[in-house]
C-alpha cells in the first residue's frame, strides 16, 4: 500500500514500452498514395487531334497514379522498398494510338548509408539507450521496494523496543 512503491512500479513499465518503440523503427510498413491529374488547354491547330471539321477544340488529358509497396529499415541502416506502381492515361486527341494507355512498374530498391546513419552502433542507439534506461528502472524499484521494507522493519524493531520499554517502567 506505499504510494512510493506504486510509483515506482511504473517506471519499468515505461520503459519497457520506450524499448518496444525503439524496436519499431525495424518494422516493416506499408504505404499507399494515388494521384490524379487533369489537364485542359486549348489548340492551336487541327493538327493538335481535337476537335471537329472547321472547329477547334481543346486538348484534354487525364492520368492517374496508384502506387504501393513495402519498407523497411534494417539494425545496420539499409534501407529495403519494394514498390509497385500503375498509372493510366486519358486524351481526348485522335493521334493517341492507345487510349487510355496503361503504363506499371515494380521496383525494389536497396540503401545503404555509408557515413551518418550506416551500421549497427549508430542505428541501435536508441535501443541500447531504452535498455539501460529499464535495467535502471528495475534497479530503482528494488532499491525503493528494499527501502521501503527497511523502513517498516526499522519502525517494527523500535515498536517492540517502546512495548519493552514500558513493560519495564511498570
Amino acid at each position: 500500500n506505499n504510494l512510493d512503491v506504486k510509483i515506482s512500479r511504473l517506471s519499468p513499465q515505461i520503459a519497457n514500452a520506450q524499448i518496444e518503440q525503439a524496436r519499431g523503427t525495424f518494422d516493416w510498413s506499408f504505404y499507399s498514395s494515388t494521384k490524379g491529374n487533369r489537364s485542359l488547354s486549348p489548340s492551336a491547330s487541327f493538327l493538335a487531334g481535337v476537335g471537329s471539321a472547321g472547329k477547334i477544340g481543346r486538348s484534354e488529358a487525364r492520368a492517374w497514379t496508384n502506387a504501393l509497396g513495402l519498407k523497411r529499415k534494417f539494425d545496420t541502416g539499409t534501407a529495403l522498398d519494394l514498390a509497385y506502381s500503375q498509372e493510366c492515361q486519358r486524351t481526348n486527341s485522335s493521334f493517341a494510338f492507345l487510349n487510355p494507355s496503361w503504363r506499371t512498374s515494380l521496383g525494389l530498391t536497396v540503401s545503404q548509408p555509408l557515413l551518418k546513419g550506416g551500421w549497427r552502433p549508430y542505428n541501435e542507439a536508441p535501443l541500447v539507450m531504452a535498455e539501460r534506461t529499464r535495467r535502471i528502472s528495475l534497479y530503482d524499484f528494488e532499491r525503493g521496494l528494499t527501502a521501503s521494507l527497511f523502513s517498516v522493519e526499522e519502525a517494527y524493531w523500535k515498536l517492540v523496543a517502546a512495548r519493552r520499554v514500558l513493560e519495564v517502567k511498570q
